[in-house]
């Protein structure tokens, strides 16, 4: 499936719940505006996550069932002293 253009203001919403159910902590969703130049079929989003990493393969998993994920594009994992921090890049198939 694609996203059609006029429901790309409830991806960070869409994608905060994913993280939610999944149990990760202090969501930051932000759409680059800039991959919808030039008509693009395609959205970039970036994510940065907190949490242990068994949740953040629920969280992967969430991801795998949205419809119109096309693929992940990126994944950094950084190891802080308290907490595992997680950046995700995404790329949504727009209609």
């Amino acid at each position: 499936g694609k996203l059609s253009r006029d429901l790309i203001g409830t991806v960070p919403s869409a994608l905060r719940r994913i993280g939610q159910n999944a149990g990760m902590e202090s969501f930051s969703v932000s759409p680059d505006v800039n991959s919808l130049a030039g008509n693009s079929p395609f959205l970039l989003v970036r994510v940065v996550a907190q949490g242990d990493f068994m949740n953040f393969r629920r969280y992967l998993i969430g991801l795998g069932e949205l419809p119109w994920l096309d693929r992940v594009e990126e994944i950094e994992i950084r190891q802080n002293p308290d907490i595992m921090e997680f950046r995700v890049t995404v790329r949504l198939a727009l209609g």
